[in-house]
């Protein structure tokens, strides 16, 4: 397995996101190892974040005069697969907002983070993560163990209102 990145506009650069991005999040991999989330050391293991650009959500009631957009900042949504060719034992994605000017942060509402699986570029299952109506600086999603999947790609997804903001996915390869 390994990780794929898809471009979604934010920049990457190497100092910026070691520091401010991969060390935590590798900080927080190396944490699920220690919780035993993680099989042994011989499987392919497979970790990687992506990063989520700013969007906006409409809030209120339409048609009222009560509707408005609500900025939400960027974040990170990392994902972890756990397993060996093509039989996944353990998988995880959480999702965190970047901090912004001045340290403040901002939270997401109403997320959920799903599984994707894709052969041959279509989609064939899908994972779905429960909707958090709740607001949080973090989302996380529950372990799933999805077992003996087609190769191609796993990939988590995260959903905001019901729309699609972002995916991190790992190749399967035999």
């Amino acid at each position: 397995m390994r990780a794929s990145h898809q471009d979604n506009g934010i920049s990457t650069e190497p100092k910026t996101w070691t520091r401010r991005i991969a060390a935590p999040l590798i900080a927080a991999a190396t944490a699920l190892a220690a919780a035993g989330l993680t099989a042994a050391p011989a499987n392919a293991d497979a970790h990687g974040v992506e990063p989520i650009p700013a969007f906006t959500i409409d809030a209120g009631k339409e048609g009222t005069g009560l509707s408005f957009s609500v900025p939400v900042p960027s974040g990170y949504l990392a994902h972890s697969v756990v397993g060996g060719g093509n039989k996944i034992s353990k998988e995880f994605a959480a999702y965190s907002i970047a901090t912004g000017a001045g340290g403040l942060r901002g939270q997401i509402c109403n997320w959920r983070i799903d599984f994707e699986y894709k052969a041959k570029g279509k989609k064939y299952k899908t994972i779905k993560g429960k909707t958090n109506s709740s607001c949080d600086l973090m989302g996380s999603s529950v372990v799933v163990s999805p077992g003996k999947v087609k190769y191609g790609e796993a990939c988590a997804v995260l959903y905001v209102e019901g729309k699609r903001r972002g995916a991190q996915c790992h190749h399967i390869t035999k």
